[in-house]
């Protein structure tokens, strides 16, 4: 379980300063969850969901582990910087070239941002950021599991987490990124109920995939859509979000 603390009133369209007297808002990582067939991309491939177990039942991830804590950090932290840094490196390896792990770290600090540590008896094992895009929307960035670790539900636990705190800066839509060959973080997202959008408009859409999930209601959706709500509509979603200087 892992306490965040949260202004409840703050709108991603206008920042607010960071009160002490400001409560605790407790996220609990989700249960069980199923992707509908009608919710793959064209370019989740039969390979990529067979080999990543897209069509199985998610993993529920443990939140019960006393061995693992999930901790907010600045994004300036030591922890944090290691992992990113390692992040850097592979996707360096994986594609020739990667986006620079410098960030502002003002942009992932409360209330309209968080910077999540996961430490597996004590050792920063996964990271992963929520930071607010533009008025409505967040974005999760920096999401890394160490490969130690991986395979145990980490990058969902840090996923989980994050979309929670996006709802509670008042988040109505988050979006991601992705590399298509990070078929794991792929296969990890649509389980999650994200869906394919177009890349970002200053991104190579044959290597970078965009991914978004609306926040229904006031709350984070956790059910996937049906098949009357994936038409090319679902998958256009964020698009105007995404284009706007």
């Amino acid at each position: 379980m892992l306490k965040v603390r949260v202004n409840k009133s703050s709108q991603l369209s206008k920042a607010s300063k960071f009160r002490k007297s400001e409560p605790y808002a407790v996220f609990r990582v989700g249960a069980e969850e199923r992707v509908h067939a009608a919710c793959i991309p064209s370019w989740m491939t039969p390979s990529v969901l067979r080999d990543h177990g897209g069509m199985a039942p998610a993993k529920p991830p443990r939140d019960d582990d006393p061995h693992l804590v999930i901790q907010p950090r600045p994004y300036d932290h030591p922890d944090v910087r290691s992992l990113v840094d390692d992040l850097y490196l592979e996707q360096v390896g994986r594609y020739g070239f990667a986006d620079a792990p410098n960030e502002d770290p003002t942009d992932f600090a409360p209330p309209l941002g968080v910077f999540l540590v996961a430490y597996a008896d004590g050792i920063p094992c996964a990271c992963g950021g929520m930071r607010a895009y533009r008025p409505g929307v967040a974005e999760i960035k920096k999401m890394y599991v160490t490969p130690t670790h991986r395979g145990r539900g980490l990058g969902r636990r840090i996923l989980d987490n994050l979309e929670q705190a996006a709802h509670a800066a008042s988040a109505r839509r988050i979006i991601l990124e992705t590399g298509s060959r990070n078929t794991e973080a792929l296969s990890l997202y649509i389980r999650a109920g994200h869906r394919a959008i177009p890349a970002y408009r200053e991104r190579d859409a044959t290597i970078n995939r965009a991914l978004a999930k609306d926040l229904i209601d006031g709350r984070v959706e956790r059910r996937y859509p049906g098949k009357s709500d994936v038409s090319g509509r679902a998958f256009q979603l964020g698009v105007d979000d995404m284009r706007c200087s």
